[in-house]
């Protein structure tokens, strides 16, 4: 009986998603409703089990010879779409500009030229207001002409906080919680699938992915028995497929849309011309830098430039993005970023903390998902990239206060009392000592032109009130505070947004320009219209530029046509993983 048992999982895992679409394409014996009776006995019951299988075995073949034509021509006409003439492409521009017209640069300052021909300003400050009726001509010719330049100059994106996928696999770990030692030791997908919003499964997660901090050494690596990884280095998709279809979980489809617009309306090709960098968002820069990250950027920004024709590379970072794309830029020397780097586009960036974080370490911040916030505390409160965005000291005055609860206040100056009165002490107030003079590094000018991008107007986090004192245990959690907002984008307070306009003294070799939009949040700014109108503006103006100085002789680029095959196949590949997962479990 064991034995029969077993042989009906391994069919059920041998039919696969083949049997799944047989289900519904071919007539199949039906199975026996009711127990056997004594004049069906048991082996000939078994005996009909078998035939059954063998016929889900055979039609299962049928199936997937069936289904290879199809997916051929999806392949393929996935591969003529980035191909494609534009003339189709400004039809559709020109349908959902009607329905939602893009936003328009406000008028300019009397005798202040426009185009092309302009001449570029060490400091520009741009409004983007609500945009007229009729469509921007000016906006539809700067689209045009990068669709219809020979070359387009690459962009390459970085993720924000969460905007990557994390895997984990377990290798002897030894969890807290019992229900968490069930996990098989091969890769997992951490970040994001449906099971994560279970509340003991969020829990054992984020137990896992939990940095642990070494004081002796001050370093920062996963638990002892777990490895993680971020998937898709170079691959755009790594950041689109995050989270899945079938949930409303908006927050991680943040980029969908400007992926969208870049292959569909500028022309823009995985693999070609469009590339990401997603990192590992747990960790600090320094962190990054000391795992390798920072060295597989750099080959990744040289390999655009070759797979682009030698066309400088446009770097681009969604919030916490931007500040460590920042980081890297200081790393890189200037002779470097001036060869193989055209701009750095910072698009709602934290250059100076927020108070959001803050509340994570207290008492949780979920991120928009369907969690309780004190799931994921602790994890928010000990992994580098909290505290390092915590608001920081020198534009946050020691009379503004973050944290109040009955008994005490606590402003951007108080932070290890803060942790202290938590019972962090010894979980992150050494976390945070380290991250804390980091700031001070990364803030410094890049040295190239710099288009700064955010959206205002959204009331914004600005002061945390608590109900209860803190007292100095870490297993009690406080409730969720009472909010008090200010100015912002819904998630980063505007001084910290505007920081670099403010601090940063742009000369002659190099200019910046801030672009305000309004109508959007922190969260949905890549997907806005309005942001699209900002970054053709600014890909446009870089069209007829002088090609970059020669570069010294790099390694052979990848073949793109097999670039552009895999990138094609990918969504294929990730749809399968992710039903299987959904099916079977974990694996």
């Amino acid at each position: 009986m064991i034995s029969f048992f077993w042989s009906e999982v391994k069919d059920l895992g041998h039919t696969g998603l083949g049997g799944l679409y047989m289900w519904g394409q071919w007539p199949l014996p039906p199975l026996p409703q009711r127990a056997p009776s004594p004049q069906f006995s048991m082996p000939q019951y078994i005996e009909s089990r078998r035939r059954h299988r063998t016929i889900l075995r055979r039609e299962d073949k049928r199936c997937w010879k069936k289904l290879v034509p199809p997916i051929f021509m999806l392949m393929l006409c996935a591969i003529g779409a980035q191909g494609q003439h534009q003339g189709h492409r400004a039809l559709q521009w020109d349908q959902q500009a009607e329905d939602n017209p893009p936003l328009y640069r406000q008028g300019a300052p009397t005798g202040e030229a426009t185009g092309n021909d302009a001449p570029s300003k060490p400091k520009t400050a741009l409004n983007h207001g609500p945009a007229p009726p009729e469509t921007d001509p000016l906006y539809l010719s700067r689209a045009q002409a990068v669709r219809e330049s020979p070359g387009r100059d690459p962009v390459v994106v970085l993720n924000g906080l969460g905007g990557a996928g994390l895997k984990f696999r377990l290798r002897g770990a030894k969890p807290t919680r019992s229900y968490c030692r069930s996990w098989y030791a091969r890769w997992h997908t951490a970040w994001i699938l449906p099971r994560v919003l279970i509340p003991p499964v969020a829990r054992c997660l984020m137990e896992f992915l939990t940095p642990v901090y070494d004081a002796e050494a001050g370093t920062f690596d996963s638990k002892p028995g777990v490895e993680v990884k971020v998937d898709g280095f170079g691959q755009i998709i790594s950041l689109e497929n995050l989270g899945p279809s079938m949930l409303p979980l908006r927050n991680f489809d943040y980029i969908h849309g400007f992926i969208n617009f870049m292959m569909t309306e500028l022309g823009y090709g995985p693999g070609l011309d469009l590339f990401a960098a997603p990192y590992d968002w747990r960790y600090s820069p320094d962190v990054l830098k000391e795992q390798g990250y920072f060295r597989d950027l750099r080959a990744l920004v040289e390999t655009a430039y070759v797979t682009a024709g030698k066309r400088r590379v446009h770097l681009m970072g969604h919030s916490l993005g931007g500040v460590v794309a920042l980081a890297f830029l200081n790393e890189m020397p200037l002779e470097w970023k001036r060869r193989y780097i055209k701009s750095y586009l910072p698009v709602g960036s934290p250059f100076a903390g927020t108070v959001v974080n803050v509340m994570g370490a207290c008492s949780g911040y979920n991120l928009g998902l369907p969690l309780a916030p004190s799931d994921l505390r602790d994890f928010e409160a000990q992994a580098p990239s909290g505290p390092w965005l915590f608001p920081q000291p020198s534009l946050w005055p020691p009379d503004e206060i973050l944290v109040r609860t009955p008994n005490q206040s606590y402003t951007a100056h108080d932070y290890e009392r803060l942790l202290t009165d938590l019972g962090l002490g010894e979980a992150s107030l050494p976390v945070y000592r380290h991250v804390a003079p980091l700031y001070l590094e990364t803030l410094v000018p890049p040295g190239i032109d710099v288009h700064v991008i955010h959206s205002q107007g959204n009331p914004t986090i600005a002061s945390l009130v608590y109900n209860q004192s803190f007292n100095g245990s870490m297993a009690e959690i406080p409730s969720p505070p009472v909010l008090i907002y200010g100015p912002g984008d819904g998630t980063v307070p505007e001084r910290s947004l505007m920081r670099p306009f403010f601090e940063w003294s742009p000369d002659e070799s190099w200019r910046m320009t801030h672009h305000v939009l309004e109508g959007v949040n922190h969260m949905d700014i890549c997907n806005f219209r309005g942001f699209f109108r900002v970054l053709t503006d600014i890909l446009g103006n870089h069209v007829d530029r002088t090609p970059a100085p020669e570069a010294e002789a790099l390694e052979t680029a990848p073949d793109p046509w097999k670039t552009r095959l895999k990138s094609a196949w990918a969504p294929f590949q990730a749809a399968a993983n992710y039903a299987d997962e959904m099916v079977f479990g974990p694996s």
